[in-house]
């Protein structure tokens, strides 16, 4: 019996057989003879990855004959689809450690006051007497100057936004680019979040 494997197509005397799976790294192939009563071809096939235990026909030992053990390679694509899942989970995680280093940087119970700090912000800027009692309080025990204040508020309200944006813009760039990628050699290819988020900054 002659059995070859032809883009991972197995082949038995030169009649198609089955499709074989397309696997991120080599497998081993093993084909037994087995009673039609249990494969109704009289062919049991396995595909094995290397490194995980075999499977064998669960029929009567007696009753089956192993007629051939071939190599099955790794399949392109399959290698290229397995990067990019890891990358695309990579880059989501990398993300959120960014965002959470940039929240790190202010203490939580200021960032719970910064729509407020904002809104008056934006009242004080409108009319110069509006009435803004955090902000007011805020200057009060900083001895600083309330519309002084209202501008710095802001100030640090667009840093945040724009840093945030830029994370996430990153993040949402790499995904973009292994989605479009084609081979693992792109795959690779693709920035790290970090690398993209730092290249934006530098004007890169």
């Amino acid at each position: 019996m002659n059995i070859t494997i032809e883009n991972h197509r197995l082949n038995v005397n030169g009649e198609y057989l089955q499709e074989l799976p397309r696997l991120s790294r080599p497998a081993t192939v093993t084909i037994w003879s087995v009673p039609t009563d249990y494969m109704e071809n009289g062919l049991y096939v396995d595909v094995t990855p290397h490194g995980e235990p075999q499977s064998v026909p669960a029929c009567d030992s007696l009753q089956t004959v192993l007629l051939d053990v071939l190599e099955l390679e790794a399949d392109e694509g399959a290698i290229a689809d397995e990067a990019k899942a890891e990358r695309l989970e990579q880059a989501k995680t990398e993300a959120n450690e960014l965002l959470s280093q940039l929240d790190s940087e202010y203490p939580d119970r200021e960032v719970l006051t910064w729509d407020q700090q904002v809104k008056e912000a934006e009242a004080r800027q409108a009319d110069a007497d509006a009435v803004v009692p955090l902000l007011s309080a805020l200057a009060q025990f900083r001895e600083i100057d309330v519309d002084l204040l209202a501008l710095k508020a802001l100030e640090k309200s667009t840093l945040y936004k724009v840093a945030s944006g830029q994370i996430m813009g990153a993040r949402q760039w790499v995904e973009q680019a292994l989605e479009s990628a084609q081979t693992h050699e792109e795959v690779l290819q693709v920035p790290t979040v970090t690398e993209r988020y730092l290249a934006v900054q530098s004007g890169g």
